[in-house]
């Protein structure tokens, strides 16, 4: 493994440690010592540590140690959590990951900024110096210390152990015990032979030291007081450590692998084809098998992307904490779903839209602790972040108690930006959309927070790059509910094929919801009764200008957009298909309503629908007729 490779697996291992630090400094926040966050804390220091020892990163490795000993203090002083000791491990957390982001930059060194460390260390000492009494007694233990044989490859330095332990203690008498030692022909160098005994003083009890060894995998300790004859024996941790369960591997190598496996559903797909032609009914059956194997490769090269959403639902708890401390409110976040899984390239681009979102809800939705308790709600706001997978999407949903949307501002701001005619009127939906033009804002005066009108627009944007939408729903003085529809993946998915003008044309099929010929149904101008429910429908050959009207009969595709049905009116239903989706090139990005293209076994290129962005495109154009039959004095009312 060479240098680079190495110094970006301790990066990345580092942004996991420092998460698991910030979760357990909040959590500390809220409970106090007493329970496991403060071991947590701990052993994401000292994992931080350790791994920049390897490099001799003194700058990190000196920091963290300091960090480490305060936590310590904490500890050792069961004491309860300050804010103002949270508040100055957030700082910590913050500058370890300035130095840990000049390691991400390719700098070969770390050099922090003095004032603000020196400004930490005395910080530090100041909230962790224990004030002297009878108690700071230092106990005598004859201590005997066992590693692992292959604790060398689990990354276990036995000189840092013992560094370790002389943080809280004195170490006398140290004999290093080779019994274990084979022969020079046997010996190998790769593993662990020896074990040391000693004589240890601290003043912490037992209960912290065992504590304290709790830290170092994979060791046990044997020790005993000196004043008393009989041994207290206590295996830490006497389980052999388990073989590593997880593989690191670079997204590039992943992509590739994805973009092997769609080259080969396409060949499996055009060998189907040709044998179907010509009628080789042996070969088209092997090749049934092999499509099925090929499925099995897909979904378990699909599954390899996907990670669980608490890997961006992590970051949020101390997004909420600081806002909440710079504005001056209370707000508890409760966070659910975080085990659902997504797409990492999907995940990764859901940081921005969720923060502005959380930002808005804290800002604008949810009260100052007053105005809540005047109103006979709690103090505190609670905010909602819940996941779960809903058929072949993720619904995302960010929801508070707050004041929800007022309808009135909304649309004082709209007209005065010039987004609706003075006399117009919009239905609800339509109203809500409205906070998601570029530049739109219902806030009195521009802060550090909002004002500008920017954070809804890139939500907007966000969603839409991904091919997903956003619903509201607002109740005055209740709340608001943001609710965004994702899709699984964008790389290979299910479709169903289908002719529309003369064009090829795919929808993925976990949004469709049924197909049947259009004649059978009762239509009215752009509605359809099915079933005892009207929803509209669109010509989708009218919408992207494709070919002449069909001389035999016209099908409908009944689709699902979140909680409300579309019918999508087409000329001919092919059949299933296994779609690998590739982007459009620049020229078409902008091309709304279609996600991407898909080349078919028989050659032919598909066009993958965007049913969202149908929908959505289907609805303006609407809304634009409607308003024209308004300024005829045909309408009055756009619903």
């Amino acid at each position: 493994m060479d240098l680079e490779t190495s110094r970006n697996e301790l990066v990345q291992e580092a942004r996991e440690q420092l998460s698991v630090l910030e979760n357990g400094v909040l959590a500390m926040e809220h409970s106090g010592v007493g329970g496991s966050a403060i071991h947590e804390v701990f052993r994401a220091v000292h994992t931080i540590k350790g791994s920049a020892g390897i490099f001799a990163l003194d700058p990190l490795v000196r920091f963290a140690h300091e960090v480490e000993s305060a936590l310590e203090g904490i500890r050792s002083q069961a004491r309860p959590v300050r804010k103002t000791d949270a508040e100055l491990l957030f700082a910590c957390k913050d500058y370890l990951t300035g130095m840990i982001n000049e390691l991400e930059q390719g700098k070969n060194e770390v050099t922090p900024d003095p004032v603000q460390g020196e400004s930490l260390r005395k910080r530090l000492l100041a909230m962790t110096t224990p004030v002297p009494g009878p108690a700071d007694v230092s106990q005598k233990w004859n201590l005997e210390l066992n590693l692992q044989e292959n604790s060398l490859q689990q990354g276990i330095d036995p000189l840092a152990l013992l560094q370790y332990i002389q943080q809280y203690g004195a170490i006398s008498n140290l004999q290093t015990l080779a019994d274990s030692l084979p022969a020079a022909a046997k010996l190998d160098p790769e593993r662990l032979y020896l074990k040391f005994k000693m004589q240890y003083a601290s003043t912490l009890n037992r209960d912290t030291l065992l504590e304290l060894f709790k830290l170092a995998e994979g060791c046990s300790v044997q020790f005993e007081p000196v004043e008393e004859a009989c041994p207290v024996v206590k295996q830490v941790s006497s389980l052999p450590r388990k073989e590593q369960r997880y593989l690191r591997v670079e997204v590039e190598k992943l992509d590739r692998l994805i973009d092997l496996v769609g080259e080969m559903v396409i060949a499996s797909a055009t060998a189907k084809v040709e044998a179907k032609n010509q009628e080789q009914a042996v070969r088209l059956e092997s090749l049934d098998m092999v499509q099925a194997l090929v499925e099995s490769i897909r979904g378990a090269s699909l599954a390899l992307r996907m990670v669980h959403i608490g890997e961006v639902f992590s970051r949020f708890p101390r997004v909420v904490h600081d806002l909440c401390k710079e504005i001056g409110k209370e707000v508890q976040l409760e966070i659910s779903g975080a085990e659902t899984e997504l797409d990492k390239s999907i995940v990764e681009k859901l940081v921005d839209p969720l923060t502005h979102l959380l930002r808005n809800a804290i800002d604008h939705g949810i009260e100052a602790p007053a105005v809540r308790v005047a109103q006979g709600k709690p103090s505190v706001g609670i905010i909602h972040l819940r996941a779960w997978q809903e058929g072949g999407s993720v619904l995302i949903q960010v929801a508070d108690d707050g004041a929800g949307l007022n309808s009135d501002k909304i649309l004082e701001k709209a007209r005065k930006k010039g987004l609706l005619a003075p006399e117009q009127v919009l239905n609800e939906k339509n109203m809500m959309r409205l906070i998601f033009a570029a530049g739109f804002s219902t806030a009195e005066q521009v802060t550090n927070l909002s004002g500008r009108g920017v954070g809804m627009d890139v939500v907007r944007q966000n969603i839409e790059q991904l091919h997903g939408q956003v619903d509201i729903v607002s109740e005055s003085g209740k709340g608001c509910v943001f609710t965004l529809q994702l899709p699984l993946t964008l790389a290979i998915i299910d479709g169903l094929l289908f002719e529309a003008g003369d064009s090829l044309w795919v929808v993925p099929l976990d949004q469709v919801v049924e197909c049947a010929e259009l004649n059978d149904m009762d239509v009215y101008q752009n509605l359809v009764q099915m079933r005892g429910e009207s929803f509209p429908i669109l010509r989708l050959r009218e919408m992207f200008q494709i070919g002449k009207h069909p001389q035999d009969k016209e099908r409908i595709i009944v689709v699902h957009n979140g909680h409300q049905h579309l019918g999508i009116i087409v000329d001919r239903f092919v059949g299933e298909v296994q779609a690998v989706i590739k982007p459009l090139s620049r020229i078409f990005r902008n091309v709304k309503g279609i996600s991407g293209t898909t080349i078919l076994g028989s050659g032919q290129l598909a066009m993958v629908l965007d049913v969202a962005a149908v929908a959505q495109v289907h609805q303006s154009r609407e809304v634009n007729l409607w308003k024209k039959q308004m300024e005829r004095g045909v309408v009055h009312e756009i619903v």
